[in-house]
């Protein structure tokens, strides 16, 4: 007995879903061998559940894979496969008979010619070659709907299937519920960050991509979401031992590799790239949803993740994009400036400044950013929740240009205390084409020493903020109406005459 069941509600993690189908069965008293269709090739068999009725009990159950069965010849998809050879055998035929009227016309090759018979043949040509072709057209059209038929027959014919033994006390028809992980379905959240520019505040929308890659469409379903992925393992964190030692001297070129001031990006650098560089792959791991206020969908919270019911049915496609399910939206205070880094660029960026406290979501991940109503551009949000802010970036400033330029590098060598000695100074410009003022914050860096035999003396920073731990330099400064504003800074290091330094990233 071949039983089909249906999706009726799934329960969606960041990686794979619960799945749960129903079906009813007809069975007479005592053991009847049924087969159950529906899980897909994505299904853990180890997680399949069934639930009867009370009187029905299950016995023997096993998961089927079509492929290992040998007959075949019974199956819809080979009705279907003979259908489409006999229609492509009449198409070929029907061609033939075209080449054949159009051969027998040739009436230069006949040794005697019937004027009557060869006026009646061209006057019933058009309208016979006209009647094949349109029979060639139904029977290819026919031939199409039936490939397409085809292809989703095997697809379903190939899917498991599940055999078990339904022992029942009574005759009678019993709904059933089957339940299952099925690893071939995730969500992930998007962002859409909103703005009318300098002054405004910020909205922002939490939105939910739903995708499955299942072997059939989810149809009006009941779609519950969850933050997290199931995690129950034996498996426990175990420390183990750090063990601290000296990093042996190289030898060659690396020991006498000059040193790059220009090569250092730093952490500055890195951290810089999340909130100004363009967008980069959301990953799956980190980005996470809090519990949000929302009319999209019933929100509760348990010790290890939340979860969202979506208040409505949905219909997810297999294979495609996915289905977004709005989660909420929300507004932000702002404080907006221009923003630039020009050891990495020559443009500003406007930015915005929000406090972490304010978010009501742990947001991370992907945004689309749209300016008075118009797409922007992509960026990534990824704030540090344990700073008081972090920047939102929405794209340079074409009327605001800064340039970084070194003026010197002079390396000398103290002989009383054995030590070299390289000077830096460098020169930022900063030109605003604007019509209004505007505040821009400068950044740049000082290299950080890493032994106490090299050391970073700054004597002028042009009253730079100095972040005495990364390095970071900053300038807040307010341009008028087509202004030019010059920085200009130095600082030297001094280390051992027998050694040679190299600035790195790591």
């Amino acid at each position: 007995m071949s039983i089909n069941t249906t999706v009726k509600e799934v329960q969606i993690y960041r990686k794979g879903a619960i799945v749960q189908r129903t079906g009813t069965v007809d069975l007479k008293p005592g053991t009847n061998t049924v087969q159950i269709h529906g899980i897909t090739n994505g299904t853990d068999p180890d997680t399949i559940r069934f639930f009867f009725p009370e009187g029905v009990v299950g016995n023997n159950i096993r998961t089927v894979d079509p492929s290992s069965e040998k007959d075949r010849d019974d199956r819809p998809s080979a009705k279907t496969a003979e259908r489409i050879t006999s229609l492509q055998q009449e198409i070929d035929t029907l061609k033939e008979q075209i080449t054949l009227w159009k051969e027998n016309g040739h009436f230069a090759k006949a040794t005697a010619v019937n004027i009557t018979d060869m006026e009646n043949y061209i006057d019933r040509l058009p309208e016979r070659l006209r009647t094949i072709r349109s029979r060639i057209r139904e029977q290819e059209k026919e031939k199409k709907e039936l490939e397409k038929t085809l292809s989703d027959q095997m697809e379903e014919e190939n899917r498991p299937y599940i055999s078990l033994d339904l022992v029942s006390e009574k005759e009678g028809s019993f709904p059933f519920r089957i339940q299952y992980f099925e690893k071939d379905a995730f969500w992930r959240p998007v962002y859409e960050i909103h703005t009318e520019g300098a002054g405004s505040d910020i909205e922002i929308r939490v939105r939910a991509k739903i995708v499955e890659n299942t072997q059939e469409d989810w149809e009006n379903v009941k779609v519950t979401l969850f933050t997290g992925n199931p995690s129950v393992t034996s498996w426990l964190p175990r420390l183990e031992p750090i063990y601290v030692s000296f990093r042996p001297e190289y030898i060659g070129a690396r020991a006498s590799a000059p040193l790059m001031a220009d090569a250092a990006v730093g952490g500055f650098a890195g951290s810089m790239s999340k909130t100004m560089s363009p967008m980069y792959e959301d990953s799956e791991e980190t980005a996470a949803l809090d519990i949000l206020a929302t009319n999209e969908a019933e929100v509760s919270s348990s010790e290890t993740m939340t979860e969202y019911a979506l208040n409505k049915e949905r219909t997810i496609i297999k294979g495609t994009e996915g289905t977004t399910a709005d989660l909420n939206q929300f507004t932000l205070k702002a404080e907006y400036r221009l923003t630039a880094v020009p050891k990495l660029s020559n443009n500003a960026y406007l930015t915005a400044e929000v406090k972490t406290a304010d978010l009501p979501v742990t947001v991370g991940g992907t945004a689309s950013v749209y300016m008075k109503g118009m797409f922007a551009g992509n960026i990534t949000i990824d704030p540090d929740m344990s700073e008081d802010t972090f920047l939102i970036s929405f794209g340079k400033d074409e009327k605001v240009s800064v340039m970084r330029k070194e003026l010197k590098r002079k390396k000398s060598l103290n002989m009383l205390k054995t030590q070299q000695i390289r000077d830096h100074e460098y020169e930022i410009t900063v030109t605003s084409l604007k019509d209004e003022t505007v505040n821009i914050r400068i950044l740049d860096q000082l290299p950080i020493s890493r032994d106490k035999s090299i050391t970073i003396e700054h004597s002028d920073l042009a009253k730079a903020v100095l972040n005495e731990t990364t390095g970071e330099l900053k300038w807040d400064c307010e341009l008028k109406p087509k202004q030019t504003e010059v920085i200009r800074y130095a600082y030297k290091i001094t280390w051992p005459k027998d050694k040679n330094i190299r600035e790195t990233a790591y």
